[in-house]
Formats: C-alpha cells, sequence, structure tokens
C-alpha cells in the first residue's frame, strides 16, 4: 500500500504537468521574439518540469525562474527547448536549487486550481502524521541507527519530542526509499529527477548533521543531466480537470507503488 508521501510526489509530477503550458503563456505574456516560435515536437512544446519544481522546493518562484531563462535569448532554432531551457537554468548555480524546509507542507506544489491544493495539501498533512508516528514508534523501539545517531532517547518531555521529530525525519527518508538497514541510517541518495524524495533526503541528511562538503564531494545535486520534460495536456476545461485529478493521482500513484503497469482495461475497473 502506498503511503501518503509516495501518493504526494507522484500527485506532484501530475500537477507539474500543468506547467508545460507556461511556454506558450510566457509568449502570449510579451516575449513572442524569444520564445513564441521554439521548435515543436509532434505539435506541442516540451518543458523542463521537473527543474522548475526543484526551483520551487527550493523556495524560489517556478514561473520566475522560466521567465528569466527565456527572456534574455531567444528560443528560435533550438532543436530541443526542453533541454536548452534546463541548461540556462542551471548553468550558473546548482546549488540554489537545494531543496529546504524540513515538513510535506513545505514541498507541496501550489496550482492555479483550488481543489488541487487542497488534494495536495491533505496528502501532505497526512505525510507529515506518519513521519510523527514513525518517530513515536522510534522512541518506543530504538533502533541502532537512531541511537548511533542521535543518543539514547531522553526522559525529558521536551527533549524527547525533539528526539522524536529528528528520528522521524530521518525515518520518513528511510520509508520513502525502502532503506531498512538496522545501521546505516542515510541509505542511498535517490535518483537523479526524483524530486520529492531528493528533498526527503536532503533534510534527514541534515537532520544527521552530515557536512555539507560531503555531499559536494560526492556530488549530490539531485539534478538530471539533462532536461526531464513533460508535454502539455490536451485540452480539457477546468472543471473536467477538477474532477477527475484527485482520482487520477491516486490510482497512478497506487499502480508506481506497486512498480506494475495496468492495461488500460484495469484503469477502467478500478476507477
Amino acid at each position: 500500500m502506498c503511503t501518503a508521501a509516495e501518493l504526494l510526489a507522484d500527485a506532484a509530477q501530475l500537477a507539474a504537468t500543468e506547467r508545460a503550458t507556461w511556454l506558450d503563456q510566457r509568449a502570449d505574456d510579451g516575449l513572442q521574439r524569444r520564445a513564441a516560435r521554439p521548435r515543436r515536437r509532434r505539435g506541442r512544446r516540451r518543458l523542463p518540469t521537473r527543474i522548475l519544481r526543484r526551483a520551487e522546493l527550493a523556495g524560489h518562484n517556478p514561473r520566475h525562474v522560466l521567465h528569466d531563462a527565456i527572456a534574455d535569448r531567444p528560443l528560435d532554432g533550438s532543436r530541443n527547448t526542453a533541454n536548452v531551457v534546463y541548461a540556462r537554468i542551471v548553468k550558473d548555480d546548482e546549488g540554489r536549487f537545494d531543496p529546504v524546509g524540513d515538513s510535506w507542507p513545505d514541498w507541496t506544489p501550489r496550482t492555479d486550481n483550488a481543489e488541487w491544493n487542497d488534494y495536495l495539501g491533505a496528502l501532505a498533512a497526512a505525510a507529515d502524521r506518519r513521519m510523527a508516528e514513525l518517530g513515536q514508534g522510534a522512541a518506543k523501539q530504538p533502533p541502532p541507527w537512531a541511537v548511533e545517531a542521535f543518543g539514547a532517547v531522553p526522559d525529558d518531555t521536551g527533549e524527547r519530542s525533539a528526539w522524536e521529530r529528528q528520528a522521524g525525519t530521518v525515518a520518513m527518508n528511510r520509508e520513502l526509499r525502502g532503506h531498512d538497514d538496522p545501521t546505516d541510517a542515510l541509505g542511498p541518495a535517490p535518483k537523479p529527477g526524483q524530486v520529492e524524495a531528493y528533498a526527503a533526503y536532503r533534510a534527514a541528511w541534515r537532520t544527521l548533521g552530515r557536512p555539507e562538503i560531503e555531499r559536494v564531494a560526492r556530488g549530490l545535486t539531485g539534478l538530471p543531466r539533462r532536461a526531464s520534460y513533460s508535454a502539455p495536456p490536451r485540452s480539457r476545461s477546468a472543471s473536467s480537470r477538477s474532477a477527475t485529478f484527485s482520482s487520477t493521482a491516486s490510482r497512478s500513484a497506487a499502480w508506481s507503488c506497486a512498480r506494475q503497469r495496468a492495461s488500460w482495461s484495469d484503469r477502467g475497473r478500478a476507477g
């Protein structure tokens, strides 16, 4: 069964596909000479939505990041618009895309749809509750990795709560990554492009007090070498997208957690 964090990560990817239309919107906002005519593939523009999501997780406004990437120089003649935009975004400083925050509400994407925001917010709250449960469970039966990292569970109520928060942050990353080594607290880094998982990993890294110079030396940026992009969704009314988002996100997340790819007929029965 999927955890709330896995559901949120999957739903965030679905929500990000709406951002694939932003390149067209930038053109309509007065950047026609710069962004109105990038080469299209199968009639639709491609946009590196995951790097914009990473920018959002790092505390930046993703719309502003995109604007800055396309405002200075034209995209005319670009063979791969997504890679060009991606390269412009990350060229100056990859470190500025390091995720901030230490809770799932901090990492919840914001959309222009109130119902989507409610759904994503509910998942984030559930993920935070799960993180608290994991911390409390670790305090009741301290695993070796937690004792090594944070010491014995304190008797003082306030200190115990702080211990549980720290252990919960690390335990949430472990659960999300499927890492169950009893002595290795952190486990391997997520694959590049797994932006929500990387945010949880970096929160656990900071909680464990790992030195930043070690992360830099190991090249742990969480960024893929090239753009991972989404195409704009097919035209649908806002009410139609709103009505179907929650069920689609939930089904999609459930399938990905099980590492299965159901047929379209199975999807229909699942609905």
